[in-house]
């Protein structure tokens, strides 16, 4: 589990309430705002309410006159309009809405869209050369181009005339077009930069009907505008959220038959259209067509008027998204293996992975989910005759196309964005290339950025929990890039349920706040099932939702992350902890050379308030405990004191690897072999049940300096109860798993069956207690067991016919009863 840092910006009291009286909003609503930068009325009324008449003036856009003037000219004397597409959704949209608007308004059209496995993205020489021999004088490109000079020569040359339009990254020079239609050109003042490349259609054809007065039949095409504009991940503010929401208003109510089609196929009722379902359940049935199959299959889906044909389409392209999945976990499956099988990629900032024959459609879904498992930017590469086509996606803080750029002399061709782009390059030059970009990445990339971020608007409390609010923030929708659904924290939930869902890819808890409880879904967390249990105090990441079923509407959390609460300490982490602790400590593998030592003359004996006053000056600080009442201590002796201590308490399990010195770290049941000479500047010992002289001379073994002794610990006699193991302990735990009647003993949870003695016997038993009186009876040969999880395992008792065993005579027992000394 990789662990994350939580991020949210700062605001007052007074800066909600001020913006929630003069939007007239509710404060839940003026907190999202102030946190996503938006904190003037007017531009918060206009969020709320996008209005199709903000729609900026197309004629800003630079050269929409010259391409306005050239399209009703081929319109009026029709001449045959072959419109250039791409093969995502995107691209067949923009396709989709020019054609269909070009024959409605008596233009000439036809399409063409690109082989991804044969022509490849963009414009290729060959591909115009049929065009133009077929007839074509007039080529408009959609959603690709702004970078194809030597394809926009070749149809200079050739007789006939190009329009771009697009909107991907443009460099200083542009081709030598007819005319370009680009907000992202440099001479552009167009005010809104992140249109889709369907959006960019959508300003064409509005300024068609604005030149031949053809009234607001632009609009009719908002339903395919918006699910290309989704489909494309641009960010959903301004212009692209006006196209958004009037664009899901009309999906909503489609008479695109092949849209209508699909939708149903996807059995999503037109009421409930969303961009989520857009983008998670219909684009990738869209996009399919393009990774697989012919993108301009789903060209016709929109553009048919009969609904057998659209029925039949839609069944095609549902069953290559159905193998578009399975070659994508094929891949997967692959990529992991190569990368799990060589060390060298834990070293590598950026991970190249590549291998002859892996579907070049589907190579780009899976190094994005490569990247989201490893938090690296990921680049995977297909090879087919020597020649590699690779797809890339990158995480937040490493620019990719500028790291491609450095290795461009290593490439074919190269494209893209910051966070995704596409390559080809020769087979020989795989090695280079990979080392290549990555001593680029070790020089550009800092440790920070491999520490994923999860961004969340505010705070909340439990109060604030409430279905109403879940309505109140439905104002602030579509969601999508650049507007995501709201993400909340809160903290110190208890976690009364837990379990997998989903073939064990998600996870389902419960979790409670004295009378509040909420149920919760963590997709694609699945693997937390073993970091968590009952009882654990933990602060959660959520957005809030309604799950309906039924005709029942219930309040649901949609988990985003999920950590042990920092100011409280976990009681399993603790024992697992414990237990790895008494390992080392019963294995007695330090230096015995300072175990006869006064302990003052290793470390120096303090009391907390005077280390608190050291640890207050700006250094690296550490407590190591063994013990929860310990922490219990530490927390009020910081309440009481009277000094101000500029530190929030951060807890650790074993091992810390990284300090802060604005956090006083609280290091429970340390692995004294893990600290680092360099990880702290001050250091001190609270607990006073465990030789002193083992830990001090574990710590001067590598000459950490500055190691105290807390000399006003009261804890000792309470800890001790939760180690030593009595022999009535050791009794109860061994009739229990002979009451079992089963061998093997399948223990499933450990932390259940230790609850189940407990209240079978009526005493205090803990995990610790259980794992060490089991291993005492494997020493005494009693019983083998095996571990078969992180939490679970498996005993088999041996028939002995009734021999009788001296628990005594245990090493271990006879160790864990020496800490009493």
């Amino acid at each position: 589990m990789i662990e994350k840092e939580w991020v949210s910006k700062t605001v007052t009291d007074e800066e909600i309430s001020k913006l929630s009286n003069e939007a007239s909003i509710s404060n839940i609503l003026a907190r999202v705002f102030l946190n996503r930068g938006m904190s003037e009325p007017l531009h918060v009324s206009k969020f709320l309410n996008p209005q199709i008449s903000d729609i900026y003036d197309p004629f800003l856009l630079k050269d929409m006159d010259i391409v306005v003037e050239r399209l009703v000219k081929a319109i009026n004397e029709k001449q045959m309009i072959t419109i250039y597409g791409d093969y995502d959704v995107d691209g067949i949209t923009s396709t989709s809405v020019l054609y269909n608007f070009l024959l409605r308004i008596g233009g000439n059209a036809d399409y063409f869209i690109p082989d991804r496995n044969i022509e490849g993205y963009g414009l290729s020489i060959n591909s115009l050369k049929n065009i133009i021999k077929k007839g074509t004088k007039l080529i408009v490109t959609v959603d690709c181009g702004v970078t194809a000079f030597e394809e926009v020569e070749y149809v200079n040359e050739n007789g006939a005339e190009i329009i771009i339009t697009d909107h991907h990254r443009c460099i200083d020079k542009l081709p030598n077009a007819y005319a370009i239609i680009n907000s992202c050109r440099n001479d552009c003042n167009y005010p809104f930069k992140n249109l889709a490349g369907v959006g960019v259609v959508y300003k064409i054809i509005t300024a068609i009907c604005i030149e031949m007065e053809l009234g607001e039949i632009y609009n009719d095409y908002l339903d395919l505008v918006a699910l290309g504009t989704v489909a494309d991940v641009v960010p959903l503010i301004d212009e692209n959220r006006i196209i958004v929401k009037n664009g899901l208003d009309l999906i909503r109510n489609t008479k695109n038959v092949g849209l209508k089609t699909m939708i149903s196929e996807c059995n999503i009722t037109n009421k409930a259209v969303s961009t989520y379902n857009i983008a998670y359940i219909i684009a990738p049935r869209i996009n399919a067509a393009g990774r697989i199959g012919d993108a301009s299959r789903a060209v016709r889906l929109f553009g048919t008027d009969d609904e057998a044909e659209a029925k039949k389409i839609v069944g095609i392209l549902t069953e290559e998204n159905k193998f578009r999945q399975d070659t994508e976990m094929k891949i997967l499956s692959d990529a992991i293996d190569i990368i799990e099988s060589d060390s060298s990629y834990n070293e590598k900032k950026v991970i190249i992975v590549s291998k002859e024959g892996w579907h070049h459609g589907i190579i780009g879904i899976v190094a994005s989910r490569i990247k989201e498992k490893y938090y690296k930017p990921c680049i995977l590469i297909s090879f087919e005759n020597g020649i590699g086509k690779g797809s890339g996606r990158s995480i937040e803080g490493f620019n990719l196309f500028d790291a491609l750029s450095d290795s461009s002399d290593l490439l074919i061709n190269f494209g893209g964005h910051e966070l995704a782009a596409g390559l080809s390059l020769d087979k020989k030059n795989i090695r280079e290339f990979d080392e290549k970009i990555n001593l680029y990445a070790a020089k550009k990339i800092d440790k920070a950025v491999f520490t994923p971020k999860i961004k969340f608007d505010t705070v909340i409390n439990k109060e604030e929990i409430t279905l109403n609010n879940v309505n109140e923030l439905e104002k602030l929708s579509p969601y999508g890039a650049g507007n995501p659904s709201p993400v909340f924290s809160s903290d110190k939930f208890i976690i009364s349920g837990i379990r997998n869902v989903g073939e064990n890819r998600h996870l389902k808890i419960v979790l409670k706040h004295n009378d509040f409880i909420v149920d919760s879904i963590g997709f694609n967390l699945g693997e937390y099932i073993d970091e968590f249990s009952e009882n654990d105090i933990v602060d959660a990441i959520f957005g809030m939702e309604i799950n309906s079923w039924n005709s029942s509407k219930k309040l649901q959390l949609n988990l985003k992350d999920i950590h042990i609460n920092g100011q409280e300490i976990s009681e399993k982490l603790y024992y697992l902890s414990l237990n790895h602790f008494i390992d080392e400590y019963i294995k007695g593998e330090i230096s015995q050379d300072n175990h006869n030592k006064d302990p003052n003359v290793l470390a120096k004996t303090i009391s907390f308030n005077e280390f608190l006053k050291r640890s207050n000056k700006n250094k690296k600080t550490a407590v190591l405990i063994n013990c929860i009442e310990s922490f219990k201590e530490i927390r009020k002796g910081i309440e009481n004191e009277e000094i101000t201590i500029n530190k929030t308490i951060k807890i650790c399990y074993t091992e810390c690897s990284k300090a802060e010195s604005d956090k006083l770290i609280v290091l429970v049941n340390p692995d004294y072999k893990k600290i680092k000479k360099d990880t702290f500047d001050e250091i001190a010992i609270f607990d006073s049940w465990v030789d002193c002289n083992f830990i001090i001379g574990a710590l001067n073994e590598k000459r950490i300096a500055n190691v105290h002794f807390i000399s006003d610990s009261t804890s000792k006699e309470t800890c001790l109860k939760d180690i030593l193991i009595e022999r009535d302990d050791l009794v109860s735990i061994f009739q229990y798993i002979k009451s079992k009647n089963e061998n093997p003993i399948i223990i499933k949870d450990i932390f259940e069956f230790t609850g189940e003695i407990s209240k079978s016997y009526k005493i205090r038993l803990n995990i610790f207690k259980l794992i060490k009186s089991i291993e005492i009876f494997k020493e005494l040969d009693i019983l083998d067991f095996k571990k078969t999880g992180s939490n679970s395992m498996e005993v088999v008792l041996k028939n002995e016919n009734g021999r009788k065993v001296n628990l005594e005579n245990s090493n271990i027992l006879k160790k864990i009863r020496g800490l009493k000394k």
